[in-house]
């Protein structure tokens, strides 16, 4: 019935080390409520990450849809210059005549031509790597949240259920902290009775 000298040791060290009930549930409650604010923190900036590309996605599928009518465009205005160019080049080929005037404003109509031709192809070429690179970038962007938004998804589940577990919990670990002290409580009184149990006794005896 009585409290050897080791384990009044084991429970001094006990406490502390690793402190007393009371004070390990209230650890608990300290590394939940650390945790859950830190993951709200980040579920908040994701949301804000989420949000803000939903409307870059509107604006980059525009940018894609303006960039293909560019491109489109751009190419019509290439095959106009280039037919030009093959038509002023087919002239000189078949310029047969020995007036070398006539020969010469041919050639430099054909390098006029090809100036314009290759002025537009340049045009074109930036217009197709920026239609290009506009689509890889959203398709690429879309994979990519689609992923973010999947861990979002799943994070902000587990988020809910660890708050929702918790806080219906929460009188659970009041109710073990307060039963335990009651039992320690509960033995000093006991130890108390006793020893008022044995003082009257022995007053009896005197």
């Amino acid at each position: 019935g009585k409290v050897s000298g080791s384990e009044k040791f084991s429970m001094l060290w006990m406490n502390l080390t690793r402190g007393s009930i009371p004070r390990r549930f209230q650890g608990i409650q300290r590394a939940y409520k650390d945790v859950e604010r830190d993951t709200k923190g980040n579920l908040d900036r994701e949301t804000a990450i989420l949000n803000a590309y939903a409307d870059f996605r509107v604006a980059m599928g525009a940018s894609r849809s303006l960039a293909d009518e560019v491109k489109d465009a751009q190419k019509n205005v290439l095959d106009t210059a280039k037919s030009a160019f093959e038509q002023a080049s087919k002239l000189v080929e078949e310029y047969k005549s020995d007036d070398r005037a006539q020969l010469a404003q041919l050639e430099t109509a054909r390098t006029v031509a090809q100036r314009a031709y290759d002025q537009e192809n340049s045009r074109y070429q930036l217009a197709l790597d920026v239609a290009t690179y506009l689509d890889t970038g959203f398709q690429v962007g879309e994979t990519i949240m689609a992923k973010l938004q999947q861990t979002h998804s799943l994070k902000e589940q587990v988020y809910r259920r660890s708050v929702v577990f918790f806080k219906t919990n929460e009188v659970v670990f009041t109710a073990l902290s307060t039963s335990i002290t009651e039992q320690i409580g509960l033995h000093e009184y006991t130890q108390k009775i006793d020893q008022m149990d044995a003082g009257v006794n022995k007053s009896l005896e005197t």
